[in-house]
């Protein structure tokens, strides 16, 4: 069998799942089968992308700093690449992950936010910032073949009652969904180590008021 090599194989896989016409172009779309899958598609395809970290679709991108600082409460800005579906973090040069920058090199986890297509963060006016983030892949002999039979039962689902009026076909569909999602997840995140990280109890407390009864030392936490 061959392998889907352009978006028009995968909406066709899915009119399979439902049963129903294939279609021949979506560029432009003629029928109103064909109508249906191009309204869908991407926004499927974008939905499927951000539901989890997938392996196949992660990006690395040095941003620059925008000229222009937020009005108030950081005071650097970062616009995130245009293919971005999810970001996903921050890093250092060195490639490990961490969330801001401040004094002495310490790490302040969690202290930035994304608002809008920006990062806002207190990153001492740094001119770049190295993150890492799930990319919007149009190839689709790029997918990892788990995320794509995602993307083939999502796209059936978002066009199945309008197409067949069968709820119980809806209802099949997203058992297959249901059934297929966490092993999806999970064998792709298998691929993926976590990173080791210590972090100093007596720090953390010192910076964020939190624990400061407890006994000083060092506990570990996991990146992706």
């Amino acid at each position: 069998m061959a392998l889907p090599i352009a978006p028009i194989d995968i909406m066709n896989m899915a009119a399979d799942q439902i049963g129903e016409a294939l279609a021949s172009s979506i560029n432009p779309p003629v029928t109103e089968i064909e109508k249906r899958h191009a309204r869908h598609y991407e926004a499927t395809v974008r939905e499927v992308l951000r539901i989890g970290l997938w392996n196949f679709a992660i990006k690395r991108a040095i941003l620059s700093r925008n000229g222009t600082a937020p009005l108030f409460g950081f005071p650097d800005q970062y616009q995130l690449p245009n293919d971005c579906v999810r970001f996903i973090t921050i890093q250092s040069s060195n490639g490990t992950p961490y969330y801001s920058f401040g004094a002495g090199g310490l790490d302040y986890e969690g202290i930035y936010q994304i608002e809008g297509r920006n990062i806002l963060i207190n990153a001492s006016g740094s001119a770049s910032l190295n993150i890492k983030y799930i990319s919007f892949i149009e190839d689709v002999t790029q997918w990892d073949p788990l995320f794509l039979k995602l993307v083939v039962l999502y796209h059936a689902l978002a066009i199945c009652y309008q197409t067949t009026k069968k709820q119980q076909l809806v209802q099949m569909i997203n058992g297959l969904i249901e059934k297929s999602l966490p092993d999806a997840l999970s064998i792709d995140g298998q691929e993926r180590p976590p990173i080791r990280r210590s972090r100093s109890r007596a720090i953390q407390s010192r910076f964020y008021g939190r624990g400061s009864r407890s006994v000083p030392g060092m506990y570990t936490i996991f990146d992706v």
